[in-house]
């Protein structure tokens, strides 16, 4: 296996480079170029391929031609092939040095074979020895023995770290001079950075000045981490070592350190703790996650530690660069050596940090940037060091030179300032039109404070008085708000002010005030400032305002505000149909009235009055007419609480609560009656029409004339007669409530068709059906036609329709047959609801039809969540019921089989409502009659 490997790598080697990349020509003198663009690259996820691996087809084809000089992969931990050939047209073998510029790569591995087909490897970087290396540099390098004609190459490289590929040739000659130079330009730049360590170390044992320590510290870390940067770290420590510590983990611990030391000089030099606390506070943040990340580095992620590091490097730069440059602004002369270091330090930290990330290739001056930059930022700094010492003294002496004159002057007007204080205070005390004292930690209210004060509490004295009795003792406040008020000013005053901003809420701002020798009450507002001395509250200012004239005005405005609502809403509503809503309102008021009267209320009383109260609601919400539907609502959820058994049954609340929507009722009332004077007088409740009627009947069976008789006639038709609506006119509110209920859903709005068959109906009928189709089309829209993309999904279009069909089922009643196109009941659901409240043991003993009844219990109902559009129960236990009272039925004509299951596993039953209504509330007209109203009522 072996040898076929070397045979097809040979024969590879013996071909002409692929399309578009030439050979390296070795022939000519090689001076330290880059190469990177005539690479070919293949990246190894797994890392686990060899190169005996590289015959394959299928690997050779992942190769792809480099586009840069340099390929640089950032941080990854991806192996990295890259193939390239040499070409050498001698007759002899030729020697070339193969240098990997980047001294921080863990490993670099060479392969390729020889004239002989033998495998030849080598293997270089920071995690192999360095004394094992044939090639003597800082940077890992290869020596290869390139014999006459084309041999191809290949390199590994994986690294923790940025992983490149900066591939330079040369010939041994030019390698061996640019490497003289190379050592002595880095030797310089590193001795003039010592002395200058030196120097400062000098500064600080003469000055015991510890700026000059913490730089010193700053430049030794430095030059740490600078030889392990620029790989002459493996060269003289520690080069018989398999894994570099210096080089790896040290090259960022040895930053980390450095950069610490450099954010303690920086506070030291520039005294950032008083002239920039927050920006301290962010490098005493850097610091601390330095020395975390230096425990990071060792001990567990170098990748991590590398961007961390990054980060602090370039955050502290920029951070003591902006302190720089305003304090410089301010007048701080030093600072201006001292910008200019760290311009120069964030300058080349940038660049390094580019170069490691991958972003900037790995040139001449990407590899030197850093450590000239640093060089010539520390020769700025000890510039800077100098001028701060010289600053300084000349500041010292001018401040003792100052101080002496502002003495002097300060002592000469600072009586008269006194005074002039003292007199604006009292003039602000006495004229201000408000209550304005302080308090000290025994409550006493001290002596500067505003006559109005006396004003508000009608006191002609109240130094030293107590300023919470003041406050407090004729108020409307009980003593748990006092004692609460008293607990937060006792745990304030003399704290920390923290405390204050803590608890202020729980002073009272607002409270009523009526003095002994008044009787009317005096509404004030009261504010709560705190006097704070170094962070703690010493002393609280009161303010105190007299509102009540503005309160009353408030008042008058908001009861004005609230008649023209109550206007506005009644001009939208016809004059019919709001005399409509009051009489029902009234009958059911009445028999809510007649059912509280009992000496107790059973199971089917609280079911009927629940059911009344979801009526008027129901009713109300569709004339907008807010305040009733929502103090019913009120009403409705607390039966529905007491038919739960989570509230009591209790009389004393119920009737208070009716009493409330009676009188909301009763505003209404006088605004449409008598502030708009609409016409009130067909205002006639079903109570008064049975009333009469009951006299009627009992003077029929009496012997009377023909024209009396006649007469008696004529008033029974009178009152039962149909006004002549028509059926659709009849529910022109409820159809119109269906664009808001369709929105609330996110659904279409349907489209309704009504085949009335001519029939019309009486003042009692108009109201009785809209009683009923408001919960019918609140079903049909919530619970029976589908959601939009259902919809589109079974194939049918977006928007549901709802059927209404009118025809005489006898002589005595008219049926009104009622359905919808939606997805029909769910019969599943509807089952485990009726197990859940006891109402089946086994939800599989009766037949779709019997569990379908069950929707004409009080309560029962499928929505998942009570909404304020249904949920409760009520919808059709309110049909049936009202109804039976006048005589009518209603009943279920539903589908034997499931027509449609969901991906839940619900089934769904179709079916129609069929309703029998008496003729008394509607009566047949001449011809057929059908509306199709999907756009408005």
């Amino acid at each position: 296996m072996h040898f076929v490997t070397r045979f097809v790598l040979v024969l590879t080697t013996m071909l002409p480079a692929g399309a578009g990349l030439a050979a390296i020509d070795v022939t000519k003198t090689l001076t330290g170029e880059f190469f990177g663009e005539e690479l070919e690259i293949m990246e190894d996820g797994s890392g686990s391929l060899s190169f005996e691996d590289m015959d394959n087809p299928g690997i050779r084809k992942q190769f792809r031609a480099s586009e840069k000089s340099i390929p640089n992969f950032g941080f990854t931990s991806t192996a990295i092939w890259a193939r390239f050939t040499l070409s050498n047209n001698l007759e002899t073998n030729k020697k070339v040095i193969i240098e990997f510029r980047y001294a921080s790569i863990d490993r670099v591995d060479l392969y390729y074979l020889n004239e002989y087909g033998q495998t030849v490897s080598d293997k270089v970087g920071d995690k192999v020895p360095y004394n094992t290396r044939k090639v003597s540099n800082r940077y890992p390098s290869f020596l290869v023995d390139v014999p006459p004609g084309q041999t191809q190459y290949y390199i590994r490289v994986r690294s923790t770290g940025t992983t490149m590929i900066p591939l330079v040739f040369w010939d041994e000659s030019e390698f061996n001079k640019h490497a003289v130079s190379d050592s002595h330009l880095l030797g310089h730049l590193y001795g003039v950075v010592m002395a200058i360590a030196l120097y400062n170390l000098f500064l600080y044992v003469t000055l015991n000045s510890k700026v000059y320590l913490f730089y010193v510290l700053h430049l030794v870390f430095f030059l740490f981490h600078n030889w392990a940067a620029q790989g002459s770290s493996v060269v003289y420590f520690m080069n018989d070592f398999p894994n570099h510590w210096i080089s790896n983990q040290g090259f960022l611990v040895f930053a980390e350190i450095s950069t610490i030391f450099a954010v303690y000089f920086a506070i030291e030099f520039l005294n950032t703790r008083d002239r920039y606390p927050k920006i301290t506070k962010f490098l005493t943040f850097i610091r601390w996650l330095a020395f975390i990340n230096i425990i990071n580095v060792q001990f567990f992620s170098f990748e991590l530690g590398a961007r961390i590091a990054n980060f602090n490097v370039a955050a502290s730069c920029f951070s003591m660069l902006y302190m720089g440059v305003f304090s410089l602004r301010s007048g701080y002369r030093p600072a201006y050596f001292y910008t200019l270091a760290w311009a120069l330090t964030l300058v080349a930290s940038i660049i390094l940090a580019m170069k490691y990330q991958g972003i900037l290739p790995v040139n001449w001056i990407t590899s030197w940037a850093h450590s000239f930059g640093v060089a010539a930022g520390a020769i700025l700094m000890s510039l800077a060091l100098g001028d701060r010492f010289n600053y300084y003294r000349n500041k010292k002496e001018k401040e003792v030179r100052d101080l002496s004159e502002r003495l002097a002057a300060s002592l000469a007007n600072v009586e008269e300032q006194v005074r002039e204080k003292t007199r604006d205070i009292r003039s602000i005390m006495e004229n201000i039109q408000q209550g304005i004292f302080m308090i000290g930690r025994d409550h006493k209210i001290l002596p500067d404070y505003s006559q109005f004060l006396s004003k508000i509490f009608n006191r002609s004295s109240i130094k030293d008085t107590d300023g919470l009795e003041l406050l407090f003792e004729n108020s409307n406040l009980n003593l748990d708000e006092q004692d609460k008020a008293r607990t937060v000013i006792g745990n304030c005053i003399g704290e920390d002010s923290i405390n204050f901003d803590a608890n202020a809420h729980n002073l009272v701002s607002e409270l009523r005030f009526q003095s002994e020798d008044s009787k009317e009450d005096k509404i004030l507002e009261v504010d709560w400032s705190p006097i704070e001395d170094d962070d703690s509250v010493e002393r609280l200012l009161v303010t105190v305002r007299d509102v009540t004239e503005v309160k009353a005005l408030e008042h008058v405005a908001e009861e004005q505000k609230k008649r023209l609502n109550a206007i506005d809403r009644i001009m939208h509503i016809r004059e019919d149909k709001f005399n409509g809503f009051v009489r029902n309102f009234l009958d059911m008021e009445l028999h809510c009235r007649e059912i509280l009267s009992a000496t107790s209320a059973g199971e089917n009383d609280i079911n009927k009055l629940f059911r009344y109260m979801h009526t008027i609601k129901g009713a109300a919400r569709i004339l907008g007419l807010k305040e009733i539907s929502s103090e019913a609502h009120h009403i409705e959820s607390y039966f529905d609480r007491v038919r739960k058994g989570k509230d009591s049954y209790d009389r004393k609340i119920i009737d208070e609560m009716l009493d409330q929507l009676r009188h909301t009722l009763d505003f209404y009332q006088h605004i449409n009656y008598e502030v708009l004077g609409r016409n009130d007088d067909n205002v006639i409740t079903s109570a008064s029409q049975e009333e009469i009627l009951s006299v009627i009947e009992s003077m029929s069976a009496l012997s009377l004339t023909p024209d009396l008789e006649a007469g008696l006639s004529k008033i029974r038709s009178l009152i039962t007669s149909p006004h002549g609506s028509s059926f659709h006119e009849s529910l022109s509110d409820v159809l119109d409530s269906l664009d808001d209920i369709s929105i609330k859903l996110g659904k279409e709005r349907p489209e309704v068709v009504i085949d009335d068959y001519g029939f019309t109906t009486s003042q009692k009928g108009e109201q009785f059906l809209r009683n009923i189709f408001v919960h019918l089309f609140r079903n049909s829209l919530d619970h029976g036609i589908e959601p939009n993309e259902v919809r589109r999904e079974k194939g049918k279009i977006e928007r549901g329709k709802i059927i209404v069909k009118l025809e005489e089922a006898d002589d005595k009643h008219c049926r009104i047959t009622y359905f919808d196109d939606g997805q029909g009941i769910n019969v599943t659901r509807l089952r485990q609801k009726l197990v859940n409240d006891h109402l089946l043991e086994d939800p599989n003993s009766v037949s779709h039809g019997e569990v379908i009844e069950y929707i004409f219990h009080p309560g029962v109902t499928t929505a998942k969540q009570v909404t304020d559009i249904s949920g409760r129960g009520v919808g059709m236990d309110a049909i049936k019921g009202f109804l039976l009272e006048v005589g009518g039925n209603i009943k279920i004509d539903y589908n034997d089989s499931i027509t449609y299951s969901n991906q839940d596993g619900d089934e769904f039953v179709t079916f129609k409502i069929i309703i029998d209504l008496p003729l008394g509330l509607v009566a047949k007209g001449s011809g057929d009659d059908t509306k199709q109203l999907p756009d408005s009522a």
